[in-house]
């Protein structure tokens, strides 16, 4: 898949990496973990 994006917000690392471990995508094959960019982000609240 090229151009798919997904913003997701964990309590901790040890969370994110038991859900992305049950990821449907990751599990499918879709999103090729060799090749993935996680990057951290920082969303701006609500005015």
């Amino acid at each position: 898949m090229v151009g798919s994006s997904v913003v997701t917000n964990f309590e901790s690392e040890d969370a994110f990496n038991e859900w992305l471990e049950n990821e449907p995508y990751v599990k499918g094959g879709v999103w090729d973990m060799e090749e993935i960019q996680i990057v951290a982000i920082k969303v701006m609240p609500k005015a």
